[in-house]
């Protein structure tokens, strides 16, 4: 009989994921902590976001037998998203961050088929996206302060697949549009240290183990 001991609450298959809210602005938050702005009957958003202290998540995960496995720690100073679909949307956002955001994930497994292990911090996050509409943003996000911060650590013995990954960006923005036109105005200042760590120990891989680390000050990703 396998048996599984969770540091931290989690779900039956040994899966415990932590979150840290992001600083809410005019955007209505959604169960997940994101603000997210549909635009519906309004095709126009306003979001002004100003976080002074730090966003932290930090998750402890122990298992001692189980097939699958999964931790995941989030981390984010300020996020909005927006989308909108057949009704052009424009979003007009400022996000500041004057503090820090740090995410650590530690997972510790005795034995598992499958294991996926994440760390993921954010300072600044803008994520938009129109369907069969077009889609303007105007965006400035700065991040200055504290450090952005992100460390999954893995400890395993035998496992069949193994995944850890740590992600940390000071500002970062996503801009998507199906079937119209992508007009973005965005401006970022990152006066910040951003870290990523990633760290796995295993002692029998049967299939194959994966382990990356990505750090970046600013980033913009526009597709359409």
């Amino acid at each position: 009989m396998r048996s599984i001991h969770l540091l931290l609450a989690g779900a039956a298959t040994g899966f415990c994921a932590l979150t840290a809210p992001a600083a809410f602005a005019t955007c209505a938050p959604t169960d997940t902590g994101t603000p997210a702005c549909v635009a519906g009957r309004s095709s126009t958003i306003a979001n002004d976001q100003v976080r002074l202290d730090t966003a932290f998540a930090d998750l402890q995960l122990t298992v001692h037998d189980a097939p699958t496995v999964a931790g995941a720690a989030t981390a984010a100073g300020n996020t909005v998203g927006l989308d909108s679909a057949g009704r052009a949307a424009l979003l007009q956002s400022s996000q500041r961050l004057h503090g820090a955001a740090a995410a650590t994930s530690t997972v510790r497994v005795g034995g598992t088929d499958h294991l996926a292990n994440a760390a993921t911090a954010t300072g600044n996050g803008l994520a938009a996206s129109t369907q069969r509409a077009d889609l303007t943003v105007e965006g400035f996000q700065q991040a200055q302060g504290g450090p952005i911060r992100a460390t999954a650590t893995t400890t395993a013995r035998a496992v069949i697949d193994s995944v850890t990954a740590a992600t940390a960006g000071a500002n970062v923005a996503t801009v998507a549009d199906q079937t119209g036109t992508n007009r973005l105005r965005l401006t970022q200042e990152a006066d910040t240290t951003v870290e990523a760590r990633a760290e796995a120990d295993h002692c029998c891989v049967a299939g194959s183990a994966a382990t990356s680390a990505l750090a970046s000050a600013n980033s913009v990703a526009v597709t359409g």
